[in-house]
């Protein structure tokens, strides 16, 4: 998944692409959990939703980074926050 163009997911009231911008990455958390809150920075718009109709390469995704243009940086089945650490150190300095 990771480098493939994130689906137009429905999120709420909203989708996916509406919520990218040039100057942000995007932190999705499609569990609507709120427990990716902390990750927050500059950069980095952090969207807490549960997925109207999930894609269905995105029904296990717990979390992604998803690069402005639209590309996946990181997606995980897991809240692995080691590996989201590392993902976010490629694309952001706290």
């Amino acid at each position: 998944m990771t480098g493939t163009r994130a689906p137009d997911l429905a999120l709420g009231d909203t989708g996916l692409f509406a919520l990218l911008r040039v100057d942000r990455h995007l932190l999705l958390d499609p569990t609507g959990s709120g427990r990716l809150a902390g990750y927050a920075r500059r950069g980095l718009h952090v969207h807490t939703a549960a997925r109207s109709q999930p894609a269905a390469e995105f029904t296990d995704v717990r979390a992604a980074l998803v690069h402005s243009d639209g590309d996946i940086a990181w997606a995980s089945a897991e809240h692995d926050g080691a590996t989201l650490t590392a993902a976010l150190a490629t694309t952001h300095r706290k």
